[in-house]
């Protein structure tokens, strides 16, 4: 284990069995790219083209990043699938209301217009990385979203603004026409439960009406929170129940995400747990990479070399779905994150004893580091953490999945000593109890967890 040099950045290119993965090392962090191999049938190289994002940084921009609140929506772009002249007028009265700054991409007034021109135009738009980079608008104050019309989820443009890009959509198609609303198990799709609305769903009876509710912000962002600790299925199980907690006593919208940024499981009909504790509703972008990464002997030296790896691997998987918080948030939804960094400790103890060994400056470095990337390089929001340690540890030992042969927690929290700098603004709290006899869990929420999210969610009065 070993800190990043402050001075030095270093460049590692990393082969693993169908990609490349390219990491700058440095004293501000690292960025990466991924790229995949392209092979014919006989296993020949193709000739692929290398594409470079290059982010130019100002320190104003940095710090904009690093504090930005989400109390206000500084850019919109809204892609109008809307062919009625009165009801695009409408739209762009709404977005007007909502945010000086805005685009509008209607459709053609043509009937012969190209009917895929939202997918060729979101396919430039991805292409055109210097524009996305080059937007001076943190990307949690932006809003993107498309409104159709004439099309549902059935339709390709909608399923690829939902899937693909993470943007919310306004169907019009049922209102407008008069058909009945399409059927389809929404519910047990968490991507367009959480982004896909219609006039119905909405409550309004009208095209006006629902373009005035979905246009319509509350003045004050969600939060988002992370519960960690040692005992994956103890802080399963709080997180749901503050989740359960903050829904019936608070009053307040809140949403259970997982460690990679896809909401947890729940419970079914018939009251089954899930398999795992913190089994998210689909898996990870990388979490083969990541397990590859940390249970093959062969890249050993790799871990060794560069402990953080995997740690930015994990922030790219939260990455993947930040256009699905972003909204969230500016939909005034809390969020709580179960275990984002646990799972990144813990890989960083799997050496054991040998690990152990080792400064805390090593680790403090490692973490800021990781954090560094998180938050400036990828953009994403900055959490209040709360930390549970469970008092009788060796129940928490019995509850928690194999893993890491040291306990983390133990060793940057125990003996009273001050946390490594990176982690020194967590709200560690003890459960008196908290696994039970037997090791058992208890199914009630904590005293001490609940006050430390009271205090998160102080400014807002609640607790009050």
């Amino acid at each position: 284990m070993h800190a990043c040099s402050a001075t030095t950045p270093r460049l590692h290119v990393y082969v693993f069995r169908h990609f490349f993965f390219i990491c700058f090392v440095g004293g501000r962090g690292f960025s990466c790219a991924l790229r995949f191999k392209n092979t014919n049938n006989n296993g020949r190289k193709k000739k692929t083209r290398w594409r470079w994002r290059w982010r130019k940084q100002t320190a104003g921009h940095r710090a904009s990043l690093q504090h930005t609140r989400m109390d206000a929506i500084e850019q919109v772009v809204v892609y109008a699938d809307v062919r009625d002249a009165q009801l695009l007028e409408q739209l762009t009265e709404a977005v007007i209301a909502l945010c000086k700054n805005y685009i509008i991409h209607p459709s053609p007034d043509s009937d012969t217009a190209d009917p895929l021109l939202f997918l060729h135009l979101w396919e430039k738009e991805r292409d055109n990385v210097w524009e996305h980079v080059n937007n001076n608008v943190p990307i949690m104050r932006r809003l993107e979203c498309f409104v159709t019309d004439s099309k549902n989820q059935a339709d390709g443009a909608v399923a690829y603004a939902l899937y693909y890009r993470q943007m919310p959509v306004l169907s019009l198609a049922a209102v407008v026409t008069g058909a009945a609303e399409e059927e389809t198990e929404v519910s047990e799709d968490w991507i367009a439960t959480a982004l896909y609305f219609t006039a119905a769903g909405l409550g309004c009876s009208s095209p006006s009406e629902a373009l005035a509710v979905f246009f319509t912000f509350p003045k004050a962002a969600g939060k988002v929170v992370a519960l960690e600790g040692e005992c994956g299925v103890l802080v399963a199980e709080q997180s749901r129940l503050l989740r359960d907690y903050i829904r019936h006593e608070w009053g307040l919208p809140v949403q259970l995400v997982g460690a990679s940024g896809c909401d947890l499981q729940s419970v079914d009909a018939f009251g089954r747990e899930p398999t795992t504790a913190e089994e998210e509703r689909e898996p990870a972008v990388y979490a083969s990479l990541i397990d590859e990464l940390l249970r093959n002997r062969e890249f050993c030296t790799l871990r060794d070399a560069d402990p953080q790896l995997h740690g930015a691997l994990c922030a790219l998987n939260r990455h993947h779905n930040l256009r699905l918080l972003r909204y969230r948030l500016q939909r005034g939804i809390h969020v709580i994150l179960c275990r984002p960094l646990s799972f990144v400790l813990e890989g960083l103890f799997r050496g054991g004893e040998s690990q152990a060994t080792q400064p805390l400056s090593a680790l403090s470095g490692i973490v800021a580091s990781i954090q560094n990337f998180e938050h400036h390089w990828l953009g994403l929001p900055r959490t209040e953490v709360i930390l549970i340690r469970a008092r009788d540890d060796a129940a928490a030992t019995t509850a928690t999945a194999a893993g890491a042969s040291l306990k983390w927690a133990q060793y940057l929290w125990g003996g009273g000593q001050i946390p490594i700098d990176a982690l020194s603004g967590w709200h560690a709290v003890t459960m008196a109890g908290g696994s039970g006899e037997g090791g058992k869990l208890t199914n009630r929420l904590d005293d001490a967890v609940r006050d430390a999210v009271v205090s998160v969610f102080a400014p807002t009065g609640v607790g009050e």
